[in-house]
Formats: structure tokens, C-alpha cells, sequence
């Protein structure tokens, strides 16, 4: 079976009292990109020379990416800007904006990728050194949820220009029926802009999709709330979560971070200190973890 972007094989016997989740936690501070583990054997004994027999262990492969899973941000960024889809957002009128307004779809996704720039050189002092704070407890990269997320600021949109509601077509991920809102039309673009030359783990790609396809979700939401006071159960925060990263908090972080950079043509951020609390009270309160909240001056 082929196992593409394993940088080494390495094999770990655990004796004793060490146990499976013991690996991962240690396993994730060491390398949070991992692709595969394989459980070999489970509890097996293994004869000794007196012939006796050891305690139970688990042996572990643990497969780590190469060093071809740190993608190069700028030619990411310079393959984005030189496809199709950005020419024609570049013709098209941002929505935020009245059609004379002479502010193109592009504009809007750049000045998102320069929020989220800004974004992460926020001191880390206040609602920031928590929210990095949160990021270092969850044993996510800095540096590559910075990058992973600059690639979505650039293709959050840039399904606008192909959207229609209307029409139900199958998810090009699990191939079940979903409208064609500019969140799918959009993953669809990264998935064609990003096919070839872009090589990092699977577990990489599919947080940049799913962070893409999800982006607007927390609004939606929103609306459904104000207009029927119905807010999510801990359940469906979680489907969400998981559907972006399998670490609990991880995948809801990713677009609690996007909606801070989000804000170019919204005047009225109400949906985003929303989603910030409903996802605390509903979701990190329940698994006991500190989510901070943000004000108006904080995400301004």
C-alpha cells in the first residue's frame, strides 16, 4: 500500500502502564501533522528467556510527513492570483458594495488576507495572548494556522462568481447532494487551483477546504437564531468541529480565528461576538475549555 509523504517509520513499544492516548498527546507535541498511526499488535505477550512472559504492549507505527508537507506560502499565493477564478473575481463587484462602487471581489480577499497578516502579529497581551494561549493548548502550529489560513482569506470568496442557489450538485468531497452556495463553489476553486503543486498531508488540505467551504457557516446560523432563537446543541458544534480537525476545539478555532479577519464591508459585526459566545456557553464550557471572548474594539 502506497503511503505518500512519510518522511520516516518508526516504531514504539509501550510497555506496561503507558497507554495509546498517552502516545498521542505526546505524540501531537512533537508533531501535529501526523498522517497515520497503525496499531500492529494489541496486549500481545512476548516470551522471555526464562520462560516467562512480559507485561502487555502496544506497538506502534507512527508515520511522520516529510518535510514536503511545509508548503511555500508565496508560490501557494502567486498560484492563486494567477488563476482563472481570480481574474474573473477581479471583473466582479464585491457584494458587500453597491455595483458603482468600483470595489472588485479581490479587494475583499485581500484586505482579509492583510487582517489575518495583522491578525497574528497581535501582542499577546489580553483577548489575544489568550486566544494564543488556546492555540499553544491545543498543540496547533502558530506559524502554519497563520499560513493555512492566509490561503483561505484568498479563496474564502472567490466562489461569488459562480454561485447559484438554486442548483443542487454533489459535495466534490463526499459526493452527497448540497446547493451551490459561493462556500462550495469556492472550495470547488481551491480544489482545482490547488490539484497539483501544492504538497502537504491530506489532514492539511482538507482543513484549508473545509475552513473554505464552512467560512460563512457561524452566520447563517446567526440569522437562524435571530429569527427563531434555535442556537446549535454541543452535537452539532461538534460535527463542525470535526469535519475541519479531529482535535476537539481545533476545527472551531480555525473559523473562530477567519471571522476575525472577515470584517472588510461588514459594518455590523454582531453575528461574529455571537458566534464567539453561543460556541463558548455550547461547545468549550462543556469540554472545560477557556475560550476567550472577544469585544468590538478587539476584532476593530
Amino acid at each position: 500500500m502506497a503511503l505518500p509523504e512519510l518522511s520516516f517509520l518508526l516504531y514504539i513499544n509501550f510497555w506496561g502502564a503507558l497507554s495509546l492516548q498517552s502516545f498521542i498527546t505526546w505524540s501531537k507535541r512533537v508533531e501535529n501533522e501526523i498522517s497515520t498511526i497503525y496499531l500492529v499488535q494489541r496486549h500481545t505477550l512476548r516470551a522471555t528467556p526464562a520462560g516467562g512472559t512480559s507485561p502487555p504492549f502496544l506497538q506502534i507505527m507512527y508515520f511522520a510527513p516529510s518535510l514536503h508537507a511545509m508548503f511555500n506560502l508565496q508560490q501557494v499565493e502567486n498560484k492563486i492570483r494567477s488563476s482563472d477564478w481570480w481574474l474573473k473575481a477581479a471583473t466582479t463587484v464585491d457584494s458587500h458594495y453597491c455595483n458603482s462602487s468600483g470595489v472588485m471581489l479581490t479587494h475583499h480577499l485581500l484586505s482579509v488576507h492583510e487582517n489575518m497578516a495583522n491578525l497574528f502579529q497581535q501582542p499577546e497581551e489580553g483577548f489575544y495572548g489568550n486566544l494564543f494561549a488556546l492555540v499553544r493548548h491545543l498543540q496547533l502550529d502558530k506559524q502554519e494556522l497563520e499560513k493555512e489560513l492566509k490561503v483561505v482569506a484568498l479563496l474564502h470568496d472567490i466562489g461569488k462568481t459562480s454561485e447559484d442557489k438554486s442548483l443542487v450538485i454533489p459535495h466534490p468531497l463526499t459526493g452527497k447532494p448540497a446547493h451551490k452556495r459561493h462556500g462550495l463553489v469556492s472550495l470547488m476553486a481551491a480544489m482545482e487551483i490547488l490539484a497539483t503543486e501544492f504538497p502537504v498531508t491530506p489532514a492539511k488540505r482538507n482543513r484549508i477546504y473545509r475552513t473554505i467551504e464552512l467560512h460563512d457557516m457561524s452566520y447563517g446560523l446567526f440569522r437562524e437564531h435571530r429569527d427563531t432563537s434555535t442556537t446549535p446543541s454541543f452535537e452539532q458544534w461538534a460535527k463542525i468541529n470535526t469535519k475541519i480537525h479531529p482535535l476537539p476545539g481545533a476545527g472551531l478555532l480555525y473559523l473562530l480565528l477567519f471571522k476575525l479577519a472577515d470584517t472588510h464591508g461588514h459594518d455590523n459585526i454582531s453575528d461574529v461576538l455571537w458566534f464567539y459566545q453561543s460556541v463558548k456557553v455550547g461547545y468549550f464550557d462543556i469540554l472545560e475549555i477557556t475560550l476567550p471572548i472577544p469585544t468590538e474594539t478587539d476584532i476593530r
